[in-house]
């Protein structure tokens, strides 16, 4: 139908141009508040990324090799970076250190109920 054949499905997508996400959030609070840093949650959480060249190469891939219309993929790394050291990170690019930053962790409500809520 129309031609179409892959469909593929990226989440987590950085690059030079992003205007939203975790990581671009941090630099954007460590430029107005450079001696504080809130993170949701505790800063274990983990999420895979992957750069929108990656995503642009598979789509190429997908739409080079696939041959049946509709076929669905997803376009992922499988590598996994937590919150923790995305902040870390965002330290790095503004030029801050650990002493100068205080992290705030910040509640996480699950189902309804506060599961934490402490300073570092």
């Amino acid at each position: 139908m129309f031609g179409i054949r892959p469909a593929l499905s990226a989440r987590n997508v950085v690059g030079p141009r992003q205007t939203h996400g975790v990581g671009f959030d941090f630099i954007r609070r460590l430029e107005s508040l450079p001696d504080h840093l809130r993170i949701l949650g505790d800063g274990t959480q983990s999420k895979s990324y992957i750069h929108v060249e990656d995503v642009i190469a598979a789509v190429l891939l997908a739409h080079q090799k696939t041959e049946k219309c509709f076929e669905v993929y997803n376009v992922a790394t499988g590598d996994y970076i937590t919150v923790g050291e995305i902040a870390q990170l965002a330290l790095e690019v503004t030029g801050l250190t650990e002493e100068k930053v205080r992290f705030e962790y910040t509640a996480v409500t699950v189902g309804g109920r506060v599961t934490f809520r402490w300073c570092v």
